[in-house]
């Protein structure tokens, strides 16, 4: 799969699929691998979500919204 990044730049990359554990409800994910040491997450797994950035504690923190259930 070829996937454009926000800088505009392209990225091909191999696919798989997989499962996490997202809220404790288990979802299946497409994972791609590629040559990069850096790892991208795709934002509709955010969908319902909130993201906090944390710098100081090195943390991101992700909370599901009360009104909606995935």
């Amino acid at each position: 799969i070829q996937n454009t990044l926000a800088d505009g730049s392209t990225l091909k990359a191999e696919t798989f699929a997989g499962e996490i554990l997202w809220f404790g409800v288990p979802i299946r994910i497409l994972v791609q691998s590629t040559d990069h040491n850096e790892g991208l997450l795709g934002t509709e797994l955010f969908q319902c979500s909130i993201v906090e950035l944390d710098p100081d504690a090195n943390r991101v923190i992700f909370r599901k919204k009360a009104a909606h259930k995935r």
